[in-house]
C-alpha cells in the first residue's frame, strides 16, 4: 500500500472537510496519513480525479517542441 505522510501540518491550513472532522483547535499541529485505496472499477483513480485536482492544467493541449539535431562528437581517446 502507498501513503503519504505530512507531518507538523497545522489543522487550520487543512481542507474545510478534514477540519470539521477533527476535535481539535485550528492552531493545533496534526500529522496526515493518505492512503491509497483500492479502486474497485479497474482503472486506478476515480473517474473525476483530474479535473479535482487543484491547479491541473485546463489550457490547450502540450505539446513539445523541436529538439534540433544531436551533435556527434569526437570519440574520447
Amino acid at each position: 500500500m502507498s501513503a503519504v505522510i505530512i507531518e507538523h501540518i497545522n489543522v487550520s491550513d487543512l481542507p474545510e472537510t478534514w477540519r470539521a472532522k477533527l476535535p481539535k483547535p485550528a492552531a493545533a499541529r496534526v500529522t496526515v496519513r493518505i492512503e491509497v485505496e483500492a479502486n474497485t472499477a479497474g482503472s486506478g483513480w476515480p473517474a473525476d480525479l483530474f479535473a479535482r485536482i487543484s491547479g491541473g492544467w485546463s489550457g490547450p493541449a502540450l505539446t513539445r517542441a523541436p529538439q534540433g539535431e544531436f551533435e556527434i562528437r569526437k570519440a574520447l581517446d
